[in-house]
């Protein structure tokens, strides 16, 4: 059974959309030109966690929907692919407390909703997808326990389209047979385009930790191995799709000459352009499909491969949020998934209690992954003061959590409620919160984690009660201060320890802790293990009318960017 059949009845009864709008002019652009060189076009995306697009109306499977049908009115040679990070996290794939139903835990979707649209993209919900391609991210692995395996299998199983576990090694039951085994999952993949044979391959981040699956960091020996296949199978494209780190990507790039002809990637949330020695590009979009890639690629009649991207260097091809307008029949059973959502979470006697308000934005609140993954920002200042003030009975010095850890990815307009469903997306996973202790060298360390790599990822802080200057071009994190509310800014000493509230992502055993290595002195407090989304749910509440207005303190001073400053 397909995975939109699950809720066929909440689906019926959905409110349809407008009528799509065609981004592109009716003129053919793929196939076989005059010259007798082949040509095709690639939709990419990655690293999608709503089906429903952002409050401000970008991205959403619905717009993606409406793109497909445009390009393929010009180019049916179209392949989709999907980068990774699609089942979890999101507020619809996790399980969930519910204080309306007396605290029972109730059971969301775990992928299924984001399975079913998916299937729907190419207007055949029914019918098995061969042109839509995706890799396995990270996050398809949040639930890590052996027992959750048969359900990820199911969900691939009933996945429309085809899915790449390259370089993957499925565990085993006690009788020999592996624990997944769905058909639709390959480690190679091969489709026709334009009379051209297309090969792909998939690379899965590296993680530890999960009881049903074996990965490994060697990405260059898992493209190697895939490439060999895929030439003795004739492919005259060979395409990686990849859940990398953009480090990682241009590394396999450069370890593996000549193939993949593309990176197509996620992992990373912002759009980019990367360009190995050689020429050889990675491109990626941003998350939550508030932007996609278009890719053309031309074989000449020689054989030359060429890559041709939708606009150059870090940006991507915008959805919304006035257009493309989103397809009708995918609307509509995005509204029945959301429907199912309020029912689960509430419970028939509560429904609505997402949409319940709690308090008002006095400004225009800052939690976008391209800002809160690169800067501080206003929202980040607030929920990191909230972290401070649970232990301040035991006087924290300052506090620091991932902005991984606050995947809102959009902004909330000054003026707008606050709903539940607002915090409930902000917090997908657990913030409990300890005390621990820091020395300063160790926190310059902290620092610098912080800002290495700054292509918008998770591992980037926002902070309380200190800061740093942040100098992008040199890459550094430099003149670190305790940052008193209402005092004067104190150098860090990095012979003196400090007391550090941090979030249990970054010291707990069975993560990856966003890369940090500090040492993880904890100290017993009675606060330990107090959850961050509890906190900012009651200070919300407790805000009621009178809303919150937090500004930018500058707490982390950016040497490109002008603003508030709190650093000597």
């Amino acid at each position: 059974m397909r995975a939109g059949l699950i809720f066929s009845s909440v689906l019926a009864g959905c409110v349809k959309a407008p009528a799509p709008t065609l981004l592109v002019t009716p003129a053919p652009v793929c196939g076989t030109m005059a010259d007798g060189s082949r040509v095709f076009k690639i939709l990419h995306l990655n690293d999608v966690y709503r089906i429903e697009g952002l409050l401000d109306g970008r991205g959403g499977l619905a717009r993606v929907a409406t793109l497909r049908s445009a390009l393929e009115a010009t180019c049916p040679e179209l392949l989709i692919t999907h980068g990774g990070d699609l089942l979890s996290p999101s507020l619809l794939s996790k399980s969930t407390n519910s204080e309306a139903t007396g605290g029972k835990r109730r059971v969301q979707f775990a992928g299924a909703h984001m399975i079913d649209i998916l299937s729907r993209l190419d207007g055949a919900p029914d019918a098995f997808d061969d042109r839509l391609v995706v890799a396995i991210g990270n996050h398809e692995f949040d639930s890590r326990d052996a027992d959750f395996a048969p359900a990820l299998d199911r969900m691939f199983e009933v996945s429309g389209f085809t899915w790449l576990d390259t370089g993957l090694t499925w565990g085993r039951a006690e009788d020999g047979t592996p624990l997944i085994a769905a058909d639709n999952l390959v480690a190679t993949h091969t489709v026709n385009l334009a009379g051209v044979n297309v090969g792909l391959f998939g690379v899965t981040i590296d993680k530890d930790g999960v009881d049903y699956v074996t990965t490994t960091s060697d990405y260059a020996a898992i493209a190697r191995s895939a490439i060999a296949t895929l030439e003795a199978a004739d492919a005259e494209v060979i395409l990686g799709l990849t859940h990398l780190d953009i480090r990682d990507d241009l590394a396999l790039l450069e370890a593996v000459p000549e193939h993949p002809h593309l990176i197509l990637g996620g992992h990373n949330h912002t759009a980019m352009t990367r360009a190995a020695s050689d020429g050889r590009l990675v491109v990626k979009a941003d998350a939550d499909a508030t932007t996609v890639r278009i890719v053309t690629v031309t074989v000449a009649p020689d054989g030359t491969v060429s890559v041709q991207t939708d606009v150059p260097d870090d940006a991507g091809t915008p959805l919304g949020p006035d257009a493309p307008a989103p397809d009708p029949a995918v609307q509509g059973a995005i509204e029945g998934w959301l429907a199912a959502l309020d029912a689960s979470f509430c419970g028939l006697d509560a429904l609505g209690c997402l949409s319940a308000p709690l308090t008002v934005a006095g400004t225009t609140l800052v939690a976008e992954e391209l800002e809160i993954r690169r800067y501080e920002t206003n929202l980040g200042d607030w929920v990191a003061d909230q972290a401070l003030g649970v232990f301040s009975e035991h006087a924290p010095d300052l506090a620091f959590i991932n902005s991984g850890g606050l995947r809102l990815n959009q902004n909330i307009t000054a003026g707008t409620a606050i709903p539940r469903q607002v915090v409930e997306e902000l917090f997908p996973y657990s913030a409990r919160l300890s005390l621990i202790s820091l020395t300063g060298a160790e926190l310059q360390a902290v620092a610098a984690r912080s800002v290495e790599a700054w292509e918008g990822n998770g591992h980037w802080l926002q902070v309380s009660g200190w800061g740093f200057r942040h100098d992008p071009e040199a890459g550094t994190a430099a003149d670190l201060a305790l940052l008193p509310a209402g005092g004067e800014a104190v150098a860090i000493d990095p012979e003196a320890t400090y007391r550090v509230v941090v979030n249990d992502y970054l010291i707990a055993d069975w993560s990856d802790r966003d890369g940090y290595t500090f040492p993880i002195r904890a100290l017993d407090v009675a606060a330990d293990g107090t959850d961050l989304k509890g906190v900012v749910m009651e200070a919300l509440r407790a805000a009621g009318a009178d809303g919150i207005s937090p500004e930018v303190e500058g707490r982390v001073c950016n040497t490109l960017r002008a603003g508030a400053c709190r650093l000597p």
